[in-house]
């Protein structure tokens, strides 16, 4: 047998449905959330995982940077210990330059030239001498040209003079001359 509802169905309305729709709107937007706090939650850890290798990193940084700042100071001192060596050696060698200059000197000069002036200042040769022959006056400018001690060497007026030597009533040719040049130390 058949049956046959004459009754009208009952029509889900409008609120019902809304009900429905906002029931499952919540549990949507409560699933969102938790899925959110979850995510925000892992991130905040991620975030402070890498703030604290950041100031581990920035402490490295600032503890490279003392050391890098105490090298400096170091390679400064260095510098300055070097100089002042070098200083130190420069004097040694200028106390030892005129001896050796004037050792050599006294080995240069002819046994026929006679110094009558040697003046030195700075740099600057100036020496008086006289001798009897011309060719010593050329020997001794040569030995002058060739050292390592002089340069620029060059030799000034030549003037003929007589000579009387104690009671000797001889006359002799005598030469003066001068030499100017400039000195080497080293």
């Amino acid at each position: 047998m058949i049956k046959i509802n004459l009754l009208p169905e009952k029509d889900y309305g409008l609120q019902e449905r809304f009900f429905d729709d906002l029931v499952f709107l919540v549990l949507g937007l409560l699933l969102c959330g938790i899925v959110l706090f979850f995510l925000g939650r892992g991130l905040d850890g991620q975030i402070s995982a890498l703030d604290r290798t950041i100031e581990k990193k920035n402490q490295i940084i600032a503890d490279h940077e003392i050391i890098i700042k105490k090298v400096k100071e170091v390679e400064e001192s260095r510098k300055t210990l070097e100089q002042q060596l070098n200083t130190i050696n420069q004097l040694k060698e200028d106390k030892i330059g005129p001896v050796r200059m004037l050792e050599e000197f006294a080995l240069l000069v002819p046994d026929q030239v006679w110094i009558e002036k040697f003046y030195e200042q700075g740099l600057s040769l100036e020496l008086d001498a006289r001798s009897y022959d011309e060719a010593q006056i050329a020997l001794f400018l040569d030995n002058l040209k060739k050292s390592k001690h002089f340069e620029n060497m060059s030799l000034g007026v030549v003037e003929a003079r007589e000579f009387r030597g104690g009671c000797d009533p001889v006359k002799e040719k005598n030469l003066s001359f001068r030499v100017t040049g400039n000195v080497r130390y080293r």
